[in-house]
Parts: C-alpha cells; structure tokens; sequence
C-alpha cells in the first residue's frame, strides 16, 4: 500500500460507478471506512456489501443527490 487511512473516514460522492467506485474501493481496501452515495440506493448497497464481504474497511450505503 502507498499509504495508511486506517480508522479514517471517507465520503466519496459519486461511488457506486466508474472512477468512484474506484475511489472506494481502494480506500477500503486501504482500512478507511467509506460512505458509499450516489443517486441510486440498491447500486449503493450493492457495492457496500461488497467491500463489506471481503473483511477490509466498512462501507455505509447512503443514495443522495448532491446536485
């Protein structure tokens, strides 16, 4: 790993696709606890069981518009 977010807490707008469903996961995969939103609940917590099942970081679902 290039660096250590452990126990830190991330917000990643946009998550559940693409560059940030990217984002999150190698966020998680680096120890951060992630917020997972986008527009769309079930695509949300599609990905946050997801990176929850593979034991590194947490994910929370959370759909939101931020527009």
């Amino acid at each position: 790993m290039l660096f250590d977010i452990a126990g830190k807490v991330a917000l990643i707008t946009g998550s559940s696709r693409g560059i940030g469903r990217a984002i999150a996961e190698r966020y998680a995969e680096a120890g951060a606890n992630v917020t997972i939103s986008s527009r769309k609940a079930d695509a949300c917590e599609a990905l946050a069981a997801e990176i929850n099942g593979r034991g590194k970081g947490k994910a929370l679902a959370h759909a939101a518009s931020i527009s």
